[in-house]
């Protein structure tokens, strides 16, 4: 599927209010790490082109410390990266430390909060925590799909830890994902 930058822009803009977005892509199962040991092996071209357009005009974007340490550095074109972590170690190998803030989830939270455009890229813990906290409005969720008739679902490890119901927004798909935008059941952008 071939999307055009616009439609991108057009699916994925941010609201003009303050927003908390969830970005991830899973395999059929919900899992966010494919065979490597790293999101790589479940991403598309469309996949990416989709993160690219989201992380855009993020001014913060949210990560474990466990995700820089397995899928690298990758810092938001603009903004500030925020990484969740018990021991503070990550920064050694940072190749912009001006940019990146380390600290508990929540002391990054805090942080946050004073941005209108806040993205989190997990891992799994980290997205986990802020839907039990009821702090997402919404999720941006590549799925692969193991069957092209199946209808797209929040995995179980989401659904399940958070407080709100979540309804499908919007997907779009192919043979072989499902891009899908998730909003809280009383959550409406303005």
């Amino acid at each position: 599927m071939n999307h055009e930058p616009e439609d991108l822009w057009v699916n994925y803009a941010w609201p003009n209010i303050p927003w908390v977005r969830i970005n991830l892509v899973v395999d059929s199962q919900g899992e966010i790490r494919g065979s490597d040991g790293t999101s790589n092996p479940l991403s598309s071209k469309t996949d990416r082109e989709i993160l690219k357009t989201i992380r855009r005009d993020a001014e913060i974007i949210i990560v474990g410390a466990n995700s820089v340490r397995s899928e690298g550095w990758h810092l938001p074109p603009n903004g500030t990266l925020g990484i969740v972590s018990r021991t503070r170690h990550v920064l050694e190998t940072c190749p912009d430390p001006e940019r990146v803030i380390v600290g508990s989830l929540d002391e990054i939270l805090d942080h946050s909060l004073k941005f209108q455009h806040v993205l989190c890229e997990g891992g799994k813990f980290v997205a986990g925590e802020l839907l039990a906290r009821d702090f997402a409005d919404e999720i941006c969720l590549t799925i692969n799909l193991s069957d092209v008739a199946e209808e797209p679902k929040l995995p179980t490890w989401m659904s399940a830890v958070s407080p709100r119901m979540w309804t499908l927004h919007r997907a779009i798909g192919d043979d072989a994902q499902a891009f899908t935008i998730w909003r809280r059941a009383t959550s409406e952008p303005l």
